[in-house]
């Protein structure tokens, strides 16, 4: 320590640096231009390094148990409100009872590549739009049962954008179509933060959908009780007859609780009825499930064996937090009582009417997120396909130009001119230029570090940070 302090006196008189110090500054010198680096190499933006905040996701699993078994088909259809409900709630997500084999990390990537594909596209770059869009699309063929209503419905939507640039407006419109089969409430705002050009696509889109011919549609499955949902809209259980839907492609999923879930898209053809039947196998925790639901159904008067088993259910199902409740169904309100297992395995009585009126939907959301102790989200099937509003639209209400600063006028084409936008960090000369300028300088001042002794006159020591910035690009 008192060397290291000797030196640092000496740099003030300003005579060399000892070895000791000298190497110091060489380990500084060398992470500050490392950091430096990564920032710039990051996307070929100067990006500083982000400290990463991970958030904690519950899970939570829901369990109705009927009084008694007449009136299990009511208790199946609320245990079924509760799921959507519990879905909403903040840093939480529900546990799958009919999970579909393969669905996560691809549906995950594939909405990953989505977005930057609608970034790309809403910034003129068209060859990342392209990329980006034919990688998911790649994913998603590749697991055919990955990803919800929205996700298919964004792909077509870009790869619509896509289609409109390069001038194939039939191809474009019939791209539109298929998302609007998927995912029909969308309106022209949302393609209009494309440009007025994408706003009259939609426009021209939407009245072909509207007035396209329909087909007839019969589900079944091989599981009973089997759930129907066709583009994200819950249809009933299966088997089950879907009127009028209007002709194309379908993203039709059906689950039971304690089985795999199965989805796929079915081409509904003009005034024919197609029969689809689906073949669900059983979910590890089928048995586990069954025998717990049982348990439960049987002892619900005894509290004593009700809250052991309930505790012993989340073990086996891998679950962060359970409800469990009973439910009678009255003329004019709905009685649950039951538990609330939480994350940190407190056990909590649940005692509350539900009445039936026209918020019963509602006032079941608030009451599973007052029974968690947690904040409910808006629903996200009310949300835009695309969260992006018209920047016009938006600057024309606020009476500005302000919101629409950041982005290329919007009756422009779409992707007018790629010869710069679109090419890499790396194949523009100044960014060399840059690297070997830097490379020279930070090698002179550590020669100057290294070089030399202690008896020799001394120099100015500073410390040199090399940024590089990217002036243009995706």
């Amino acid at each position: 320590m008192s060397k290291l302090y000797a030196s640092s006196n000496r740099s003030r008189r300003g005579e060399r640096p000892s070895p000791l110090a000298r190497a110091t500054a060489l380990v500084a010198a060398v992470a500050l231009v490392q950091l430096d680096l990564i920032a710039v190499v990051h996307d070929g933006a100067l990006v500083p390094p982000a400290s990463a905040q991970g958030r904690l996701v519950s899970k939570i699993a829901v369990i109705v148990v009927p009084p008694y078994r007449k009136q299990s088909d009511s208790s199946r259809s609320l245990e079924r409100f509760m799921r959507d409900a519990s879905a909403r709630l903040e840093n939480t997500t529900p546990f799958d009872f009919s999970p579909i084999p393969g669905e996560d990390v691809e549906a995950v990537e594939a909405a990953d590549l989505v977005e930057e594909g609608l970034r790309a596209v809403l910034l003129r770059t068209p060859k990342r739009a392209t990329d980006r869009l034919a990688k998911a699309r790649q994913l998603i063929e590749k697991a055919p049962m990955a990803g919800a209503t929205q996700l298919h419905a964004r792909i077509a939507k870009g790869e619509a954008l896509i289609l409109l640039a390069e001038g194939k407006i039939l191809e474009a419109r019939d791209a539109v179509i298929r998302s609007l089969l998927l995912y029909p409430r969308q309106d022209v705002a949302e393609y209009e933060s494309y440009g007025s050009q994408a706003g009259e696509l939609f426009k021209t889109a939407r009245e072909s959908f509207d007035t396209s011919p329909v087909g007839d549609l019969i589900v079944k499955s091989s599981a009973p009780n089997s759930d129907v949902w066709v583009d994200g809209l819950y249809r009933g259980e299966a088997p089950v007859k879907i009127d009028d839907l209007a002709t194309g492609d379908h993203l039709v999923t059906v689950r039971s609780s304690g089985m795999l879930g199965h989805r796929r898209m079915v081409t509904i053809e003009a005034k024919k009825r197609v029969t689809e039947k689906f073949e669900l196998g059983e979910a590890p925790f089928l048995f586990d499930l069954h025998d717990g639901r049982t348990v439960l159904m049987a002892n619900f008067g005894q509290p004593g064996v009700v809250e052991d088993r309930i505790r012993e259910l989340r073990n086996q199902l891998g679950t962060d937090q359970l409800i469990v409740v009973r439910a009678t169904f009255k003329k004019n309100a709905t009685e649950l009582t039951g538990y609330h297992l939480g994350t940190d395995g407190t056990l909590t009585r649940i005692d509350k009417a539900i009445t039936k009126d026209s918020n019963y939907i509602g006032a079941l959301a608030a009451f599973v997120a007052e029974a968690t102790k947690s904040k409910l989200m808006p629903d996200p099937r009310n949300q835009p396909l695309d969260q992006r509003q018209s920047v016009m639209v938006e600057a024309r209400a606020r009476g500005t130009t302000a919101a629409a600063s950041a982005y290329i006028d919007p009756n422009a084409p779409l992707f007018e001119d790629e010869k710069s936008a679109d090419q890499p960090i790396t194949s523009q000369w100044w960014f060399w230029a840059a690297i070997g300028g830097g490379a020279v300088l930070i090698g002179g001042g550590l020669a100057l570090l290294l070089s030399g002794g202690g008896d020799e006159a001394g120099h100015a020591v500073g410390t040199l940070k090399v940024r590089l910035h990217k002036a243009s690009g995706n």
